[in-house]
């Protein structure tokens, strides 16, 4: 039986508010509750989803912020 906490750590479904068993596979921020709403809300996340998945990288550590990811050329310094 799932308790108040694994409701919490689960995050909501973006759609219809039930607790999220699933999640955008590409920035790993918004909650689905099924493939149906996940399908229902795509139009709406599509527009925030590559920003969400930028910042995702960028505080996970794989990624550095926007504009350090070209090197510095060596006549510059």
């Amino acid at each position: 039986m799932p308790s108040f906490l694994d409701d919490e750590v689960r995050g909501h479904c973006e759609v219809c508010g039930a607790v999220a068993t699933k999640q955008c596979s590409r920035c790993r921020v918004t909650c689905y509750c099924s493939r149906a709403c996940q399908v229902q809300g795509a139009s709406h996340h599509k527009k925030e989803c590559a920003t969400e998945a930028a910042v995702a990288r960028v505080l996970s550590g794989k990624a550095r912020p926007w504009g350090m990811n070209r090197p510095v050329p060596a006549d510059s310094c």
